[in-house]
């Protein structure tokens, strides 16, 4: 499988055209993420504008002027949605073929889901034990559980399944996905998955205050660090800090840390990350550290006691259903 970020070579010619299809609409996500646009209401001479029925905020003291110039974004954004409308229809899952390393890496994942999970969740504070998070993950039964609790289980499931799936591991891994993954394990826990916050937040146990992100510039800097010619691994570790420190999404930030990098390592054929049970502390403690700016250990510890490469995974693990 070609990779998306510059290296590697392609599986078929449908696996590149594909794949450049979908740099050509994160290329239109970038410019309908730099408009101001949507629907206009004017209140007490301030003009306020809502879409993709969110809240409505203000966007400036009334003038002709200001909701012309709205009113011309809101004909640019409607033909760029068109033409990534007619972009995504040309594109076809279903004949893209997986690279072999690809497909030991999927099939590593899937085999050891009810672990990743069952890391995840703990990593989240969730009052689980393995056995009951096998028993939602495998079987769909809840036991001793807080609701909240299973329902984020449940939604990582669901985010996993989706991340395995043979379509989505033939996508390349884009800022757009990141906003899927995040609204699929936010689904009926958190207010607005998937979209890029606008509020401010603060983090426990650090004085560091992430700055509200602007999902254009969030784009970019998404983009500009998988474009570098590094190793894969140092890349989705990058990634993966780079989502937890920005705190992108009101919340769910470090699950759809662990799955977007997760995305990139197997869809590239090179690997899984997890963090274990047993190194929740360090990791937290190294975090800390690194949102702060005093340490950059943790890319170490990632990529030291967290991954598991290619290479140590069995073939014998291939499944059929890829």
């Amino acid at each position: 499988m070609k990779d998306y970020n510059g290296s590697g070579s392609s599986s078929d010619n449908l696996t590149v055209a594909s794949r450049g299809l979908q740099q050509a609409i994160e290329a239109l996500y970038c410019e309908l993420g730099k408009l101001v646009y949507g629907e206009v209401t004017v209140n007490d001479d301030t003009v306020f504008i809502s879409r993709d029925g969110l809240p409505a905020i203000p966007i400036g003291k009334y003038s002709p002027d200001l909701v012309a110039e709205i009113n011309e974004n809101n004909a640019t954004a409607n033909a760029l949605k068109e033409r990534i409308s007619n972009i995504k229809s040309l594109i076809n899952y279903e004949e893209i073929q997986l690279s072999e390393d690809c497909r030991v890496c999927a099939t590593y994942a899937k085999t050891h889901l009810v672990d990743m999970i069952y890391c995840q969740a703990i990593l989240e504070g969730v009052k689980t034990n393995f056995l009951d998070t096998k028993s939602i993950i495998e079987n769909d039964v809840i036991s001793n559980m807080r609701y909240g609790d299973a329902v984020l289980l449940f939604n990582l499931k669901r985010a996993w399944n989706f991340l395995l799936d043979r379509g989505t591991l033939s996508w390349p891994t884009t800022f757009s996905l990141l906003q899927q993954l995040n609204k699929k394990i936010g689904e009926d826990i958190f207010y607005d998955g998937g979209v890029v916050r606008s509020i401010p937040v603060t983090i426990d146990g650090t004085s560091y205050v992430p700055p509200v992100p602007v999902e254009a510039a969030s784009r970019a800097d998404f983009n500009d660090l998988l474009s570098s010619d590094r190793p894969f691994l140092d890349k989705a570790v990058d990634l993966l800090l780079f989502v937890m420190k920005q705190q992108l999404f009101v919340d769910g930030n470090k699950r759809c840390a662990v799955l977007i990098a997760n995305h990139f390592l197997i869809s590239n054929g090179d690997g899984v990350l997890l963090i274990p049970e047993d190194k929740n502390d360090e990791f937290k403690s190294l975090l800390l550290s690194y949102y702060e700016g005093t340490s950059d250990a943790v890319k170490d510890f990632l990529k030291g006691e967290c991954f598991v490469p290619r290479s140590e995974m069995a073939v014998s693990t291939i499944v059929k259903s890829y």
